[in-house]
């Protein structure tokens, strides 16, 4: 467990709110020793024990906590030019792969797990904001925006009477239907993200404790067509035990139902969730895996030497799902399994970051829009804060270009003193190549794209 680790005091699981303050008052009082466990916490005694705090209920008045101070990230980013939002906490589903799965059963008493924010609390803090920044897109990033509809039709009403943004949300697509379609749309919704995760129905039933069906899936994919929003689907790679012809039976649906964009992501292995808890079970995971998974490491599935061959097939199904949304209908029909899998592997990476590129340019995909506009400030804040020029009196030897690189990259740019030495101007043109002018091409070939219309 991360509490385990010589520089880690305190540890919160579950929601921090209550905890964080009892951590700050005995950081304050400098003791760790106190009569009353600190809720929803890992920590260490005096002795150096480990402890663990009480599972707390979740707290179900969300409207008592303050709107979340954003003016800490100035300094990295703008975070209201495209602002991030939660009306909500929980997920009514249990994904076996999903950290809702384990996060749900924290307290020792669970309550309701699911709970809104009301909907004049959500409505004065987008105002707040509103009123004091140039907002350009709002983000909902509620894991199910729809799922309450009464909620949701007062939410929108005063939402496009009031703050009338353009915005994207979550969905599932059991909770959709044309009313709630129609809704979005008129409130100002351009951009839907629904997951799919894998067209195995049978799979994704017993295996992921997914529920939706795929009469709900292309319905929802209908109404969004109907609605002109566009969709991304969100779709997983390499689940374990997951039939290999699931990518075969992907690929024919996202051929006839073709979203805007297919967001792939590689299936990995979160500590406490159910799919890692059966997996151990059941032999698939080593002691020393399991280790690595609840130490907090990263642990893809894919990446194991037993799943080479299937890997190869992954990759090539990854980018023809990319590829389908940004193809002509009479090219998209023309794919096949067969020549996906006879595809070379070389050609993956370089064209995935082309198609990605060309289909945000084209489809002005939040997702790429906030990405261009992050790059952007850090390469202001690199030429403000860290391109500082002085002479070059004191010299310093590099054993190679790639090791100067390596300083650039872990930040060290206290060294940038001795630019003039050949090696290390050599790294620093490599170095800007890569990270600013890299981010250069994204910004100006995409946002000047997608800022035109604004």
């Amino acid at each position: 467990m991360v509490i385990n680790e010589q520089a880690i005091d305190f540890a919160v699981f579950g929601e921090g709110e209550e905890a964080f303050v009892e951590i700050l008052k005995r950081i304050e009082n400098k003791k760790k020793e106190f009569k009353n466990r600190i809720p929803n916490t890992f920590y260490k005694s005096e002795t150096g024990k480990v402890i663990k705090g009480p599972g707390v209920n979740f707290c179900q008045n969300l409207d008592s906590f303050p709107f979340y101070d954003h003016e800490i990230w100035k300094e990295y980013l703008n975070p209201y030019k495209f602002y991030s939002i939660a009306v909500s906490r929980g997920c009514p589903n249990k994904c076996t792969y999903c950290f809702n799965n384990f996060y749900s059963e924290i307290p020792e008493n669970p309550t309701n797990y699911l709970r809104f924010r009301s909907v004049d609390n959500v409505i004065n803090e987008l105002l707040q904001v509103k009123n004091k920044h140039d907002i350009k897109y709002i983000d909902f990033i509620d894991d199910s925006f729809t799922v309450k509809k009464e909620w949701l039709k007062k939410f929108l009403q005063k939402y496009k009477r009031l703050i009338d943004l353009p915005f994207r949300c979550l969905v599932d697509s059991k909770y959709m239907d044309k009313e709630i379609a129609y809704q979005l749309k008129e409130s100002g919704c351009k951009w839907v993200q629904m997951g799919v995760q894998t067209l195995d129905s049978e799979y994704k039933k017993n295996k992921l404790n997914r529920h939706e069906t795929k009469k709900q899936i292309v319905s929802a994919i209908k109404l969004m067509k109907e609605n002109e929003i566009k969709l991304q689907l969100d779709h997983m790679l390499a689940l374990p035990d997951e039939p290999i012809t699931a990518q075969k039976k992907a690929l024919e649906f996202y051929k006839k139902m073709t979203p805007d964009r297919i967001q792939t992501f590689w299936t990995t292995y979160l500590p406490g969730t159910a799919l890692v808890k059966k997996e151990y079970r059941k032999g698939k995971l080593s002691d020393k895996e399991l280790e690595e998974i609840n130490l907090g490491k990263k642990y893809y599935l894919h990446r194991r030497s037993d799943n080479k061959n299937k890997n190869k097939i992954y990759r090539k199904h990854q980018l023809a799902f990319r590829m389908i949304p940004v193809l002509p209908d009479f090219i998209r029909k023309k794919i096949r399994p067969d020549i996906v899998e006879k595809t070379p592997v070389t050609v993956f990476n370089p064209f995935l970051f082309i198609i990605d590129l060309f289909n945000g340019l084209f489809s002005k995909n939040p997702d790429f829009l906030s990405y261009s506009d992050y790059y952007l400030s850090q390469i202001k804040r690199i030429i403000k804060k860290k391109a500082v020029w002085t002479p070059p009196y004191q010299k310093i030897e590099y054993s190679s270009i790639l090791s100067a690189y390596r300083c650039l990259e872990d930040n060290r740019f206290d060294e940038w003193e001795y630019l003039w030495n050949p090696i290390f101007s050599t790294a620093c043109f490599f170095y800007f190549f890569s990270e600013i002018f890299g981010s250069f091409f994204i910004f100006f070939v995409g946002t000047s794209f997608v800022y035109s219309s604004d």
